[in-house]
């Protein structure tokens, strides 16, 4: 019984030695290594493997354990950058190339269509219809009555309210070369302004008509850029 004892136990203790001579003790395996005894480099098993996370934009797919890489980065998919938007990528959401903008401040964009700069056309106009309204009233207060004279000077508030007005679309339009033609109408308009009578005598007065004259001519000239101006926004 003793013998048999023994040998068992024998049995139990070569299990547990090798070859060499001692009891194995084992790093643990890695994504590329089995379990290796740290003594004489005996394996066991099998190595782990890698785990990888998916590759993205940036970067090839890695090993979330040793940080392994395997294969290239995905690359970015962008959409096209447009007036408004830039380049996006449809997968990280990383912006590219930046907005390319309108092709222009007022009128149509060659890009994407639509029409540019509406609101400060639309303001620029406004000012222009007021004011030629106000020389409107200010030709009627003129030539209505029989005192001529006096009528004419009555009339000069009106035209310095629509002068302002003018010079208010003349810095308007100063931001915009598509409206440089309208501009230079506007202060031809300006400056044909019937704002002096020399003097009550017939002479002066028929000098004041001949003044409102020009002027009417320099206005009709405006109204009609005007006219195309308000036509390119709808």
């Amino acid at each position: 019984m003793k013998k048999a004892v023994i040998l068992l136990l024998s049995v139990l203790c070569a299990a547990s030695m090798n070859a060499c001579g001692h009891e194995h003790t084992y790093a643990d395996a890695t994504c590329t290594t089995p379990k290796t005894c740290t003594k004489c480099e005996a394996t066991e098993g099998e190595p782990l493997g890698h785990t990888y996370a998916d590759a993205t934009c940036t970067e090839p797919k890695t090993c979330k354990v040793c940080g392994a890489v395997e294969g290239e980065p995905l690359g970015h998919s962008y959409t096209e950058a447009t007036c408004t938007e830039p380049e996006i990528c449809t997968v990280c959401k990383e912006t590219g190339v930046e907005a390319l903008g309108h092709s222009t401040e007022i009128g149509i964009c060659e890009r994407c269509g639509e029409y540019q700069g509406k609101e400060s056309v639309v303001k620029i106009l406004d000012n222009l219809q007021y004011a030629n309204a106000q020389t409107d009233l200010a030709l009627v207060i003129q030539l209505t009555g029989t005192d001529l004279y006096n009528n004419i000077n009555k009339g000069f508030e009106y035209y310095e309210t629509a002068k302002e007005k003018y010079n208010e679309s003349v810095e308007l339009c100063a931001d915009y070369p598509e409206l440089s033609s309208l501009k230079e109408d506007i202060l031809k308009t300006i400056e044909a302004l019937p704002l002096t009578v020399q003097g009550s005598d017939l002479e002066s007065i028929d000098g004041y008509l001949d003044d409102l004259e020009d002027f009417a001519i320099a206005k009709a000239q405006m109204q009609i850029d005007m006219v195309f101006v308000e036509e390119s926004i709808k």
